[in-house]
């Protein structure tokens, strides 16, 4: 199956032929087939088989002449590398990246660095990620991320890798709202317009309408249209339906997209509209009449947003029944982050009121080094995004649920959490009650070995023997005694 993606790419995609948890450093791979490379090495009999098959075939699959190419191109578990004796090599992960923060956040940017990971060998980068959203890898420790949407939340994180591609735990995260746009973020158009454009892989399709009209709008006079290949007319249209309020934004995504899309849709469909290309112009239409457009009519199958998310910029306050580039922010495959919120620069208020505090925060199965919190979710004026966790002062973890494992922890250690809920405009709410948890110890100590006698006398004897171990501390040993009369 890896062979197979590396050789024909998307008409192939692990992800459509597996089922298991997707990759963190590439969407279209399972993390289950990266597992087995592992957990199945290779046979002698694949290793004479595959100089044969070049032979009749003309190609032959690296990944049986050595696993750890997996590893090397998308992380995980360590594969055999029969390159450098077969034993896997160096499978030690550097140190996870820590003090990750952010500074000079703007509208659309914001600066990141962290303090720098150890290694066994050599930290070789660092990957950067926006959610579970892959960025960039870079080699130093700090980066300015560009192409943000203004008043928007954003959740970064950083991992560090060596040069067998060992990956390291996750940094601290740094959460940002960006600037928001001259006025607040609260102004007003002059109709709905699109906000929001993915042509993401596979059937990740999806397009937002925003309504900042000043109004409740009813959706029953506008539809969806599609031109196919920039040639040709109209389709049919797909209605949409609902009434849409003001300052709210309305999705249709295509039915067999993502969760990620599909669970904040407010319409699924299979129709025309909705599986579309780079260059297949869409029209929002009112009343048969086009008032916005994505891409250029009889374009002639020119590509004006293939693989990519467009989100409309916030300045933008009217539709466009000529497409024009520069009211569009273009961002990478499969980005999902803004899909659900949209801000149009004006007004003269924001969001300044922070989500009440979290309630009963409690714990269940704590474990030697993990435990699970669960509580009460937050309400605020406008929508709860997330909830940061703390022990003590320090910002640990984040969570978009109302419950969260917490890993990583020490034996017989006492750790005292807290949660505070956070809004799109970043306010942060009060701290939740505190709990605290003691984790426990349920590994018993190494046997103490080599015991031996010295000095036996009628009624005494000396006893030594050498320490045994434990992951916390041995704190004593238990002398018996067996009598045997002779």
């Amino acid at each position: 199956m890896m062979y197979m993606y590396v050789r024909y790419g998307n008409q192939t995609l692990p992800k459509n032929v597996c089922i298991g948890t997707i990759s963190i450093s590439d969407p279209n791979m399972v993390d289950l087939l990266l597992q087995w490379n592992v957990d199945d090495p290779v046979s002698d009999f694949e290793k004479q088989r595959n100089p044969i098959l070049e032979v009749l075939q003309g190609n032959r699959n690296p990944f049986i002449d050595n696993p750890a190419f997996a590893t090397e191109i998308w992380g995980g578990p360590q594969a055999e590398d029969l390159f450098n004796g077969g034993s896997g090599g160096d499978t030690t992960a550097p140190t996870a990246p820590t003090n990750l923060i952010a500074t000079n956040t703007t509208q659309t940017s914001v600066d990141l660095s962290w303090t720098a990971s150890t290694d066994n060998t050599a930290v070789t980068g660092y990957t950067i990620f926006n959610g579970t959203t892959l960025i960039t890898t870079v080699t130093n420790t700090n980066y300015q991320v560009t192409g943000l949407t203004n008043s928007t939340s954003y959740t970064f994180t950083v991992k560090a890798k060596d040069a067998a591609n060992n990956i390291s735990g996750i940094s601290n995260a740094a959460i940002i709202t960006t600037d928001p746009g001259s006025g607040g973020g609260n102004g007003t158009t002059t109709e709905l317009l699109f906000s929001e454009y993915i042509e993401g892989s596979s059937n990740n399709k999806a397009l937002e309408i925003a309504n900042f009209t000043g109004i409740t709008i009813d959706l029953a006079a506008y539809k969806i249209k599609k031109q196919t290949n920039g040639a040709g007319s109209w389709s049919a249209g797909l209605s949409l339906n609902g009434q849409l309020a003001n300052e709210a934004v309305y999705i249709i995504a295509n039915s067999n997209a993502v969760v990620a899309i599909t669970s904040i849709a407010n319409q699924t469909s299979t129709s025309t509209e909705l599986v579309f290309n780079g260059n297949d112009a869409v029209g929002l239409f009112k009343n048969g009449v086009l008032i916005d457009i994505l891409g250029t009519f009889n374009s002639g199958s020119s590509n004006f947003a293939q693989n990519v998310t467009l989100q409309r910029k916030s300045s933008i306050t009217s539709p466009n029944i000529t497409y024009t580039t520069s009211e569009w922010n273009s961002l990478a495959t499969d980005t999902f982050t803004g899909l659900g919120i949209h801000t149009i620069d004006g007004g003269t208020t924001s969001d300044t009121t922070a989500p009440s505090a979290p309630t009963n925060l409690s714990a269940t199965t704590i474990t030697e080094t993990s435990v699970d919190l669960s509580w009460a979710p937050s309400i605020d004026d406008t929508q709860v995004t997330g909830y940061n966790i703390y022990n003590g002062a320090t910002l640990i973890d984040t969570s978009v649920t109302t419950n969260h494992q917490i890993t990583g922890l020490t034996a017989t250690t006492s750790y005292t959490f807290s949660i505070k809920a956070l809004d799109a405009a970043g306010n942060i709410s009060a701290a939740s009650n505190p709990l605290n948890v003691t984790t426990i110890d349920t590994t018993a100590p190494t046997v103490p070995t080599s015991l031996t006698t010295s000095n036996t006398m009628q009624t005494s004897v000396d006893l030594t023997w050498i320490s045994s171990t434990d992951n916390v501390a041995v704190t004593g040993y238990d002398v018996y005694l067996s009598l045997i009369h002779i």
